[in-house]
């Protein structure tokens, strides 16, 4: 196989590097790109593999990806097909993700706390706005690029639903006022991430089901341990009787954004949009922020965005059909 995904990368003006890793979708590379001189994550995936299930979580990640531009979130490049194989170009994150540097042993400082979670909640606040929701936040899906910038990527469970919303005045400022009118019955995420609405297996909002990723996810980062142990719903439950334990959270304001988004009762539980306000309220200086430039080579692979996205966009009609 690697010889076969190698030629046809090469015909692309593509070098393989070295193997990534190996999932349901495929298998991961690392490329280098002749032409811009650059390198990217290369998805692959046999026609051979592709069931139902699979194809529709390409689908659903090339849908994302080609109509999410975000500075947060993994970006795609390119998309073909060769032999019996289809190729998705993805941006290369070369600081690993934030499983990755926990497991490292090293403590996580305080401000990097902040700003990651800062980034994540833009982010997904951003994809809600659209109409996305992740529906795996965790920390294996969130990817730090050469200038420290988290970035979602992983969007092979993400569901679009057309939001009717409703909202409240200012004055009122309720942080649940705003739901989906559309629910998912899809079970889908990572058990340890998972909201207690999706593992009870009944019809769920899933943006707010988002936010209590969200909320776990910042949980470990800021411990470095999981906030409740999720073996089962009623172990869930007994573990958040007891209540979320705090302690080892020092910032105050990123324990209260925590507990707000580790609410159990989704309707209770604020929106991305109303996190993302009190975010930006607790964190001024974090979002007041500005990245890094891009590289100019950078520059010029992502302009070929503008009309590669319009490739992307047909191709789940002209290649997954």
């Amino acid at each position: 196989m690697i010889s076969i995904v190698n030629e046809i990368l090469n015909k692309h003006d593509y070098n393989m590097i070295s193997y990534i890793s190996k999932g349901s979708f495929g298998s991961c590379y690392l490329v280098y790109s002749k032409k811009y001189k650059m390198q990217f994550v290369c998805k692959v995936s046999s026609w051979h593999t592709f069931d139902g299930i699979n194809k529709q979580s390409f689908d659903r990640e090339v849908k994302a990806l080609t109509s999410l531009n975000h500075p947060n979130i993994v970006r795609v490049y390119d998309v073909f097909t060769g032999l019996n194989y289809l190729f998705l170009i993805l941006e290369f994150c070369s600081g690993g993700s934030l499983l990755d540097l926990i497991n490292s042993g090293k403590r996580i400082p305080e401000a990097d706390v902040i700003k990651y979670s800062r980034q994540i909640c833009d982010a997904l606040s951003f994809m809600h706005e659209k109409g996305f929701a992740h529906c795996d936040i965790k920390l294996s899906n969130v990817l730090i690029n050469d200038f420290g910038r988290a970035k979602l990527c992983d969007f092979g469970l993400t569901q679009f639903i057309n939001q009717k919303t409703v909202e409240v005045s200012e004055e009122n400022d309720d942080e649940c006022s705003s739901e989906s009118s559309s629910k998912s019955s899809q079970v889908a995420g990572t058990l340890n991430f998972m909201a207690p609405e999706v593992m009870m297996q009944q019809p769920y909002d899933p943006f707010k089901a988002d936010v209590w990723s969200f909320g776990v996810t910042l949980y470990c980062l800021a411990t470095g341990r999981l906030p409740f142990r999720t073996t089962s719903y009623e172990v869930l439950v007994s573990d958040y009787k007891r209540g979320l334990d705090t302690r080892r959270i020092s910032n105050n304001d990123l324990k209260e954004i925590i507990t707000m988004c580790l609410e159990f009762s989704p309707e209770v539980r604020p929106t991305m949009k109303l996190v993302m306000k009190k975010v930006s309220q607790r964190f001024h200086e974090a979002a007041s922020m500005k990245p890094k430039a891009f590289s100019v080579l950078g520059n010029v692979a992502r302009a070929q965005l503008i009309n590669g996205n319009r490739r992307l966009r047909n191709a789940p009609k002209t290649i997954l059909l």
